[in-house]
């Protein structure tokens, strides 16, 4: 059974990391090496705050690698020493224009931690620093050899030797009551008691810690856990590949499907283009590139004083609108010989004459060709040529 284990990482690179484990609802504080870690326990260490800083600085950065490269540069003017020495960790993301969280580290001690975390046997261990745990309301706890404090929105430490000093002009200034923890400290502070500190410093870090939400891990760019797919069933991902093999296969196959459709639709569509140019050009044999040439015979650069195909259809229909009950039936265009030939219907004999003479005053010479009857309309051909 998984268990959950806390620890304390030491700051001199000569002593042990000491751990909590949890035993008949005990808390045991003990040397790493007599816990006995095992893979599937979650361990979380605290980071001693006098070996790391905390830091609430404006990023106004669009993604988390923007942010990761910038954040060492917000915080150089504190921090009083050069950025590429130092391991930068981010909290979590802020609502538009509220600061961010910025822990800074010295890679050394990273480093130093790192090589602790593989020999205890925890390589996932989550390294938290102890200022996550502190209250939010102003406070000053006594932990060991060092005092924790929030005071003036800041969170840090400092050794009790220098404490009494230091905390003493902070608290003078401050206006809120502020929460002391710890008798030593109570007494060097000159100040009342709220609390005694119980038990071992680390239990005390432990009780803070499980009133908190989710602790921001220090282990952030290089210094992240790696992942290890050891223990990973292939078997139990048998049939989720198979899945996703059959799911690839069917996509790969309507992508075929439609590309095939595509295909035959423009076969149609090209049959279709032919089939009308043919209508339009009789005269001419249908070319490779209907496009090309349908757009050199409407742009009137056949002979010299020819009509051009969009003027004269142009001119069809509005004389065609001008005189009542005529439609067009069919329409064709000869580019050689600048003429345009189009089969009418008409309300009743003698509308042939009244659109001839519409399209004359265009300037356009007109040929009526025979008329006959079908059915309720009169049928005849109307050609249209460029007066001479």
């Amino acid at each position: 059974m998984a268990r959950l284990i806390y620890g304390w990482l030491p700051e001199e690179r000569d002593c042990d990391v000491q751990v909590a484990v949890r035993v008949q609802g005990q808390w045991n504080v003990m040397a790493a090496s007599d816990a006995s870690i095992r893979d599937d326990d979650e361990v979380i260490l605290f980071a001693p705050a006098t070996a790391v800083a905390r830091h609430e600085v404006d990023l106004p950065a669009r993604g988390e690698m923007e942010a990761r490269r910038a954040a060492p540069y917000a915080v150089e003017e504190e921090i009083a020493v050069a950025a590429e020495s130092q391991h930068v960790a981010l909290g979590p993301r802020m609502p538009l224009g509220e600061p961010r969280i910025v822990y800074v580290i010295e890679e050394s001690f990273m480093d130093h931690w790192a090589e602790l975390i593989e020999e205890i046997g925890a390589p996932k261990a989550v390294i938290a620093a102890e200022q996550e745990v502190i209250p939010e309301e102003p406070t000053v706890i006594e932990l060991g050899d060092r005092a924790l404090a929030n005071l003036d929105d800041r969170k840090f430490a400092v050794d009790m030797a220098m404490a009494s000093n230091l905390l003493r002009a902070l608290i003078r200034s401050h206006d809120e009551a502020i929460e002391v923890v710890g008798a030593d400290l109570a007494a060097a502070l000159g100040a009342t008691m709220a609390r005694p500190v119980e038990g071992h410093p680390l239990l005390q870090l432990i009780s803070m810690a499980e009133a908190r939400p989710p602790l921001v891990d220090l282990r952030q760019g290089r210094f992240k856990p790696r992942r290890d797919f050891s223990g990973v069933d292939v078997g139990a991902w048998r049939w989720p590949a198979a899945l996703a093999a059959a799911a690839a296969m069917g996509w790969l196959l309507v992508s075929v499907l439609e590309t095939a459709s595509l295909n035959s639709a423009a076969e149609e569509m090209r049959a279709e283009a032919e089939r009308r140019y043919a209508v339009a050009y009789p005269n001419e044999p249908v070319p490779r590139n209907i496009v090309q040439a349908t757009r050199r015979n409407t742009s009137g650069s056949g002979a010299s004083g020819a009509i051009d195909f969009v003027s004269a259809a142009a001119l069809l229909y509005e004389g065609l609108q001008d005189v009542e009950g005529t439609s067009l039936r069919s329409i064709r265009f000869d580019r050689d010989a600048g003429s345009m030939r189009a089969n009418i219907g008409y309300p009743n004999y003698g509308a042939d004459t009244e659109l001839a003479q519409r399209l004359e005053q265009s300037g356009l010479t007109v040929t009526l060709g025979d008329s006959r009857q079908d059915g309720s309309q009169v049928i005849g051909d109307v050609t249209l040529e460029v007066s001479r």
